[in-house]
């Protein structure tokens, strides 16, 4: 048997400046808070090629983390995360 050894690709950003209603008293959610995000997504198998469909686009991550923190107030930044 042979012994191949499986590499996998982490990529993301760290502090990602995002704005959410955060908190837990009436003051705290009326006005938008910044926090920061750090994500790590992991991917399969690397992929030998220089093509962009073979990736993610960082820019989609953002978004979405983006839209996210907007969706609904929340009482625990833990419940965000």
């Amino acid at each position: 048997s042979t012994n191949t050894a499986r590499q996998v690709l982490t990529l993301g950003f760290k502090r990602l400046e995002v704005l959410c209603f955060i908190g837990v008293f009436p003051y705290e959610k009326q006005i938008a808070q910044k926090i920061y995000i750090s994500l790590n997504v992991v991917l399969g198998s690397i992929v030998n090629n220089d093509l962009l469909t073979s990736t993610i686009d960082y820019s989609i991550l953002a978004e979405i983390c983006r839209e996210v923190s907007l969706q609904r107030p929340r009482e625990l930044i833990e419940t965000l995360a």
